[in-house]
């Protein structure tokens, strides 16, 4: 009885250093990474407090690109909090932006695009830690069989200093292939 206690008590300290040696190399394996967000499974309001939290300025750059491309990404909350307005490339003549909102319990997005539409999007929840994720749900200006528009996109955050999108365009009725960018943030 005695030994079979022993072993039981033996076994217990084995299995509980082992998982804090795990533990510790793995802190140690990346000592300055902040991965909060990145193991977030996001609902809508989750996901609108997870861009609340980006505010400040980003250095976006393409990802398998010219990595001369890289370009500003700023995040502002505005309106008291209830929406967040990320512009892309601040001041240049290319400059854009899209506005993140409440609906009720829905997170919804408009992206004002360079070329004059405004394709919408609504948040979908996604099974995939991390993952911000937009679908397309209509828009202004253009007609979605035919005219170029942003369609989908997603921001798979990383850390609360990194993140990485993806955007899907259509044209012609047709997805284009996508387009992935790095973010880091500045300040």
């Amino acid at each position: 009885m005695k030994s079979r206690r022993l072993l039981l008590l033996i076994s217990t300290l084995v299995i509980t250093l082992v998982a804090l040696v795990m533990v510790v190399a793995r802190a140690s394996a990346s000592p300055n990474a902040d991965t909060r967000g990145s193991e977030t499974v996001y609902d809508a309001a989750s996901a609108f407090e997870a861009l609340k939290s980006f505010e400040g300025e980003w250095k976006s750059t393409p990802v398998g690109g010219d990595e001369s491309r890289a370009s500003t990404v700023v995040y502002k909350v505005s309106a008291n909090g209830s929406s967040v307005i990320k512009t892309y490339g601040p001041g240049t003549k290319y400059e854009m932006f899209s506005v993140f909102h409440m609906d009720g319990d829905e997170l919804l997005m408009t992206h004002y695009c360079a070329v004059g539409n405004q394709p919408k999007m609504r948040f979908r929840p996604s099974d995939k830690p991390g993952e911000i994720y937009f679908e397309f749900a209509g828009g202004t200006n253009f007609d979605p069989a035919k005219d170029g528009h942003a369609h989908e996109g997603s921001t798979q955050v990383t850390g609360t200093d990194t993140q990485e999108s993806m955007a899907i365009s259509h044209r012609e009725g047709e997805a284009q292939p996508p387009r992935y960018s790095k973010l880091v943030r500045v300040d």
